[in-house]
């Protein structure tokens, strides 16, 4: 391949991750439009879980709706990045060990995109992105997470 091959493979790579950044942008900023912004942590009561902080290292931080309530963001700190490692393996078995969002009676339990762009750091927030199967979550109303065994009620989406 030619220098200006490369070059131009390379500039092209450029602007389609910087278009997929705009675009994420995009939608945030859209779905905060005209007073239409999450609401924030400080606004609502958030439920923790003592077993599910020990056993998995995560608390839940928020759930909200992007993408025009079509995706759900759960938004997590991590605790202990040893016990959380589990949320970030890829053996058979990751899905029985993997948040689940559960919206009465719908549980969604596979993630659309789930990234933590490098090594698990103890303090840092990381998301989950799902796909809202059927709009059952709602905004300003609840769902639960669940871990395993391990269940956290009354999550508000914001």
């Amino acid at each position: 391949m030619t220098r200006g091959g490369r070059v131009t493979r390379a500039l092209l790579a450029a602007v389609a991750l910087a278009a997929l950044a705009a675009t994420i942008i995009g939608v945030r900023m859209t779905a905060r439009a005209d007073g239409d912004q999450p609401s924030s942590p400080a606004d609502i009561e958030m439920p923790r879980s003592a077993q599910m902080e020990s056993e998995y290292g995560i608390r839940v931080e928020r759930v909200s709706l992007i993408a025009e309530g079509g995706i759900v963001e759960l938004r997590y700190i991590l605790l202990d990045a040893d016990a959380a490692g589990v949320l970030h393996a890829t053996e058979p078995d990751y899905q029985n060990d993997f948040p689940h969002v559960i919206a009465g009676d719908t549980v969604i339990d596979e993630p659309t995109f789930h990234h933590h762009g490098g090594e698990l750091v103890t303090g840092r927030e990381l998301s989950i992105l799902y796909g809202n199967l059927d709009g059952a979550v709602v905004e300003g109303e609840t769902v639960a997470i669940e871990i395993g065994d391990t269940r956290l009620d009354g999550v508000p989406v914001g």
